[in-house]
């Protein structure tokens, strides 16, 4: 059973979709905000915490606000692309957060009790012929752990 070309396509841009998403939280959790905000539409949207975050400047301005002792690791796992228009595609993903407040500056393996919240991420992208760019990025918490340092 062959493949036809709209269904190559689609993989190739689900693949291309699903490594950007990944993309951005690994740039999140490494502080690598100028390559983060490179994945980003001028003029996308960035739902964090609450609150509506419109463009680079303002995308930029929350990133630089986060705090500076905090170590956060974002995992993603069961990522779905669905092709939303000849131009766009939806992924969405589960997201475990991890955090330590490492404010002594300690050396990893750091010691926390699990994690801190699973989410639900759905990311918009605006597909052209030479980029895959975030117009919308949400992560909404479905669970938040009791039991996690939340400093």
């Amino acid at each position: 059973m062959g493949f036809s070309s709209e269904t190559t396509h689609d993989i190739s841009l689900e693949n291309l979709c699903s490594r950007q998403l990944l993309r951005l939280f690994h740039c999140l959790d490494h502080g690598s905000y100028g390559e983060l905000l490179n994945l980003f539409a001028v003029d996308a949207e960035w739902q964090r915490q609450g609150k509506r975050h419109i463009g680079h400047d303002s995308i930029r301005s929350m990133l630089d606000a986060r705090a500076k002792s905090r170590i956060v690791r974002h995992a993603a796992s069961n990522v779905l692309c669905q092709v939303a228009g000849a131009d766009s595609m939806i992924v969405t993903a589960y997201v475990t957060g991890f955090l330590y407040d490492n404010a002594q500056g300690e050396k990893p393996p750091f010691k926390i009790t699990g994690p801190f919240r699973f989410l639900e991420s759905t990311t918009e992208f605006q597909i052209s012929a030479t980029s895959a760019l975030i117009l919308k990025h949400t992560m909404e918490p479905v669970f938040e752990f009791s039991e996690t340092e939340k400093t």
